[in-house]
């Protein structure tokens, strides 16, 4: 999970760049905010979409984003690196019991719960 600009525990997430495809845009985002970056995709968390207040780019605007989230498997130990450039306070593992207990945005309860879901079924 990540801290975001706001102070709230969140998943990694970003813009879709010309030519990417969601789950490239999104295995590029884990890898900007966590440095994370040697992952396999495993499956297909949902889409959410909110409301914010842009504090960065179009500062004020009222933005309204759309999120696809994607569940990938780290290939081996790489450290998480907290990324103040892309405005993250911290970045760390969390178990699949602390997930749904650290979740600030209420928009990304149903991405919890498949998560949950889809990890909960592994030995």
């Amino acid at each position: 999970m990540i801290r975001d600009s706001h102070g709230n525990w969140a998943l990694p997430k970003g813009h879709i760049e010309a030519g990417e495809t969601p789950e490239q845009a999104a295995r590029r985002e884990i890898g900007e905010e966590t440095g994370l970056t040697n992952l396999i995709l495993t499956g297909e968390l949902g889409t959410t979409d909110f409301w914010f207040q842009d504090k960065w780019e179009s500062k004020g605007e009222r933005v309204h984003k759309f999120v696809s989230y994607f569940l990938y498997k780290l290939v081996e130990d790489q450290p998480i690196i907290t990324s103040e450039e892309e405005h993250i306070q911290a970045s760390r593992w969390v178990t699949l019991i602390e997930l749904p207990k650290l979740l600030t945005y209420k928009s990304l309860e149903p991405i919890v719960e498949e998560t949950i879901s889809q990890l909960g079924d592994q030995d």
